[in-house]
């Protein structure tokens, strides 16, 4: 996939495709700071999306959360471009300080090693990317509309 739309507006994406069966490593930054992928341990899904501050990516975010409290057994991580202070003000105002939101807007390390970026309005695209315990990726859902909801179906079909 090298473009995405945004209301049918098409844009450009950058970084390294990425395949089933590869690692995912890479760096963020969180509300205590650093954070690193290689410290999570078991089974991932990672929910990206563009921006906390709109509809879609607000109902998005909720869902993990409730889904994180289904399967303790997986860790779910929320991620985006959006600064450490705009999710954590999200998170206070939501209710949801205990969710696993980390920023890709620091390091740049996710959006450099997944094609899942939009260099023009600096966002991530929308989707989901499971992960096994050693970070191989299992399954990747990517949004080719950045507007509409991710693929849930799929998602609750690959947790169970």
């Amino acid at each position: 996939m090298n473009k995405v739309t945004l209301h049918n507006e098409p844009f450009e994406l950058s970084g390294m495709t990425i395949e089933k069966n590869t690692k995912l490593s890479f760096k963020a930054e969180d509300k205590n700071g650093i954070w690193n992928i290689e410290d999570i341990k078991g089974k991932k899904v990672i929910s990206l999306f563009p921006d906390i501050n709109t509809g879609i990516c607000d109902i998005q975010t909720q869902q993990i959360a409730k889904l994180a409290q289904q399967h303790t057994d997986i860790t779910f991580i929320s991620i985006s471009t959006d600064s450490v202070e705009i999710q954590k003000e999200w998170c206070a105002a939501k209710g949801l300080e205990n969710i696993l939101i980390v920023s890709d807007d620091k390091y740049k390390e996710f959006q450099t090693q997944t094609n899942a970026y939009v260099p023009k309005i600096n966002k991530l695209i929308r989707g989901f990317i499971l992960l096994d315990e050693n970070n191989m990726i299992q399954e990747i859902s990517l949004n080719n509309e950045l507007v509409e909801d991710p693929d849930y179906t799929s998602l609750d079909k690959w947790i169970k």
